[in-house]
């Protein structure tokens, strides 16, 4: 039968991705906050907790600390969820999207020990449901930073991981476009990332095309404004 109160869990879930869509993610962090202690065997439940702390993150961009807090919270209850259930997409996906994000605040070594375990767990989430366009865009800053590393890195690297994760430019730019291709209303993040790619690959033109392409793209919330931001900071410079 069903699990008592799976029911209630279900109804939580409905209502927190209507208000997701609006993009009220402080209405859907409080809703699910109060759920999660309620329902902590709810993997549907959890993930989606695991993901508001990520949405609240990206809202403040600019304010580090805020932001290293939320992305430390959202690691752990990430981590929970793949724990809850390790064959869910979801519970794998946010578990890399955090591994990627926090590693912003890390000291190198532990860095490339986290991008060891976000390859991983994000390829599962990939082989899982190969259609996520989220997914697909994390692969690509993953091979992005990989392939971006420094030679005194790779190093270290080396000696830190038996075989350190190996990439180039050009496969980064291949997740990002199946990313794009997945998301015809635009995703102003992938669109950044695609423009960023040819800058490494030298293909200024390209470039300029996609940040331009990025700005044009709905502007909903205040991640996506950033970005708009930072695509033009770079056009710019072009």
């Amino acid at each position: 039968g069903v699990p008592e109160g799976a029911g209630d869990a279900a109804a939580v879930v409905v209502e927190a991705d209507a208000l997701h869509e609006q993009k009220l993610f402080a209405r859907v962090h409080e809703l699910l906050a109060e759920a999660a202690r309620r329902f902590p065997h709810s993997v549907e439940l959890q993930w989606r907790y695991a993901r508001s702390f990520y949405d609240l993150a990206n809202e403040r961009m600019h304010d580090k600390a805020y932001r290293k807090d939320m992305l430390k919270k959202g690691l752990d209850a990430a981590r929970r969820s793949v724990a809850l259930d390790d064959q869910h997409f979801a519970t794998h996906k946010w578990f890399a999207i955090f591994s990627s994000a926090y590693g912003e605040f890390l000291p190198l070594k532990e860095k490339i020990l986290s991008s060891h375990t976000m390859k991983k767990h994000a390829e599962i989430a990939c082989s899982l449901k190969p259609t996520d366009a989220s997914t697909l865009h994390l692969l690509g800053r993953l091979c992005f930073t990989i392939a971006d590393v420094s030679w005194v890195e790779r190093q270290l690297a080396s000696r830190l991981i038996a075989t350190p994760p190996t990439a180039t430019f050009k496969e980064a730019l291949e997740y990002f476009l199946k990313a794009d291709g997945l998301k015809p209303e635009g995703f102003k993040q992938n669109g950044v990332w695609i423009g960023h790619t040819y800058m490494k690959l030298n293909k200024k033109k390209l470039a300029a095309k996609w940040y331009k392409k990025t700005i044009a793209m709905p502007t909903i919330s205040n991640a996506d404004r950033t970005f708009s931001e930072e695509a033009a900071a770079c056009l710019k410079k072009l």
